[in-house]
């Protein structure tokens, strides 16, 4: 069972651009605990303040003190308000249908498994990431502006080491681009979990994976 979480954030003393970074710090942290969708919605008449209202769809195994941990010390929420979605089949696949395709410097694609590539595509790295637990879905700005970055480089025949690797996005995006090697090097075995499906899942062979701690 799906269910929608609707609450406020505590904003006073914020101005608009500190709420925008605010909100990208805790839509991480959000998604990194497994909620499946995280958007500020404003109605028609309000003027636009992104941490006003929040709306968080998670599964039902995600408690809602997991969801207001996200925020602390980062901010305070207030009126939280529970939606259970029964129709929850239709709600997935309408999420599905409102993923685009990321397009990068007319060199990376990067969709999920279920966007089929255009037929026309010719120059583009196909990179597929499933939006999941791990960071790096090509989604967030930072993450855009690296691989702009890779997508750059001369980076045949190098050897690259993606620390912090999460979903493992940029480590793939550099393979992709003609890496001789690529070690993925995290401390959260989720993320090692999932970049390591995500490295056979985009035929990385030439790649290892390690666990640091802190």
């Amino acid at each position: 069972m799906l269910k929608k979480l609707i609450f406020q954030v505590n904003y006073q003393g914020i101005n608009q651009i500190e709420q925008e970074i605010l909100f990208s710090l805790i839509s991480d942290k959000l998604i990194a605990i497994g909620c499946l969708s995280v958007s500020n919605i404003s109605e028609d008449n309000e003027l636009h303040q992104p941490l006003q209202h929040i709306e968080v769809i998670v599964d039902g195994k995600i408690h809602n003190n997991q969801v207001k941990k996200c925020f602390e010390p980062l901010a305070r929420i207030t009126n939280l308000d529970e939606l259970r979605l029964i129709n929850s089949t239709n709600w997935v696949e309408s999420y599905k249908d409102s993923v685009k395709p990321i397009v990068i410097n007319n060199s990376f694609f990067i969709a999920p498994d279920w966007i089929e590539v255009p037929k026309d595509n010719k120059k583009l790295s196909v990179i597929r990431i499933n939006p999941g637990m791990a960071f790096g879905t090509g989604l967030h700005p930072t993450t855009q502006m690296c691989l702009q970055l890779i997508s750059s480089l001369p980076l045949s025949n190098k050897n690259v080491i993606d620390l912090g690797c999460g979903s493992g996005i940029l480590g793939i995006a550099c393979a992709k681009k003609g890496a001789k090697s690529v070690t993925f090097i995290d401390n959260d075995f989720v993320a090692l979990g999932i970049t390591r499906e995500n490295i056979i899942k985009n035929s990385c062979q030439e790649s290892t994976i390690k666990y640091h701690p802190l």
